[in-house]
C-alpha cells in the first residue's frame, strides 16, 4: 500500500504555482492531514488481514469484500478533506470564478489520480466541487462578479424578489452560535479539523459553562442538536456517519454562525 498522498511538484501554468507561499503551506498542512486519513484507514485493513488470512495475498485481500470498501471510504474521505481547502485558498487569492472553476477541477482530477478514485468517486467528488463553487459565488462580494454571472441573480434572488416561491424551514441559527461556541473553545486556533474527537465529546456534553467541561459530570445540559437524518441511522457527534461528514456538518453551522453573527453576540 502507498504510504502518502503526496503533493506533487506543480508546473507553472497549474494554478496552485500562483498562490502565495502561506496558502501553499496550509494546503500541505491538508495534504498530511488527508494522508493521516488514509493511512489509519490502510493500517487497521493490514491489521485485520494479519489476523484473519496472513496467507493470503495482502493485495488481494484489499482489493475485495469489506477491506475494499472500508479503503474506497478513507480515499473519498482524504479526497473530501481536500476540496474545501482547495476552495478557500484559492478565493482568498482572489481568482475570477473561470478561474475557481478551472482551478478547482484541475485540484480534483489531481485527487484522482493520487488517490486511484473510481469513476463513480470522481463523479460524486465533481458534485462537491461544483457546491464549492456554487458556495464561494454566493459569498463573493465583488460587482464585476456579479455582472459577470447573471444567471447567478436570479438564484440568489431575495424574499421580497421571490412571491409565491416556497421556502424551507429557517437555519436554526441558535444552534449554529452554540457550535461555533464550542468549537471556538476546544480549538481556539481554529484548527479543530485536527481535534474532530475532542470536538465530536464537546458537542455531545452539549452547552456547558464550566471551567474544564470534561470534568462535569452534569449530563443534562442543553444538547446540540444533530444534523438531519443521523438519529435515524443511529448516529450522534459521537459516532458521526464518518469524519468527512462531521466535517462539513461542522463547516456548515461555522458558517450560519458567520453569517448571522450580529454585534450583540460578538459581545
Amino acid at each position: 500500500m502507498d504510504n502518502a498522498l503526496e503533493e506533487r511538484p506543480q508546473s507553472e501554468s497549474h494554478p496552485r504555482s500562483c498562490l502565495p507561499t502561506e496558502a501553499r503551506s496550509r494546503i500541505e498542512v491538508a495534504f498530511l492531514r488527508a494522508t493521516r486519513v488514509r493511512i489509519e484507514a490502510e493500517a487497521t485493513i493490514e491489521a485485520r488481514w494479519r489476523a484473519e488470512a496472513p496467507e493470503s495475498d495482502l493485495k488481494g485481500y484489499i482489493s475485495k469484500g469489506q477491506a475494499s470498501i472500508e479503503l474506497d471510504r478513507a480515499k473519498l474521505e482524504a479526497a473530501r478533506l481536500m476540496l474545501p481547502v482547495f476552495a478557500q485558498e484559492y478565493v482568498a487569492a482572489g481568482k475570477s470564478p473561470s478561474e475557481l472553476w478551472q482551478a478547482m477541477n484541475a485540484e480534483l482530477e489531481g485527487l484522482v489520480a493520487d488517490l486511484g478514485l473510481r469513476s463513480v468517486q470522481r463523479n460524486v467528488l465533481a458534485v462537491e466541487v461544483r457546491l464549492l463553487y456554487e458556495a464561494a459565488l454566493v459569498n463573493w462580494k465583488r460587482p464585476e462578479i456579479e455582472n459577470a454571472l447573471p444567471t447567478q441573480r436570479t438564484v440568489l434572488e431575495t424574499p421580497s424578489n421571490s412571491k409565491g416561491r416556497k421556502r424551507g424551514p429557517k437555519p436554526k441559527y441558535e444552534d449554529a452560535l452554540r457550535v461555533e461556541r464550542i468549537v471556538k473553545r476546544v480549538a481556539p486556533d481554529e484548527d479543530w479539523r485536527s481535534k474532530l474527537d475532542d470536538v465530536g465529546e464537546a458537542l455531545d456534553h452539549g452547552v456547558c459553562n464550566a471551567p474544564d467541561p470534561k470534568t462535569c459530570d452534569d449530563a443534562d445540559h442543553e444538547k446540540i442538536l444533530l444534523p438531519r437524518g443521523w438519529k435515524k441511522k443511529g448516529n450522534d457527534w459521537l459516532n458521526p456517519p464518518d469524519r468527512g461528514t462531521m466535517v462539513k456538518a461542522i463547516e456548515y453551522r461555522l458558517e450560519i454562525a458567520r453569517k448571522k453573527r450580529t454585534p450583540e453576540t460578538l459581545s
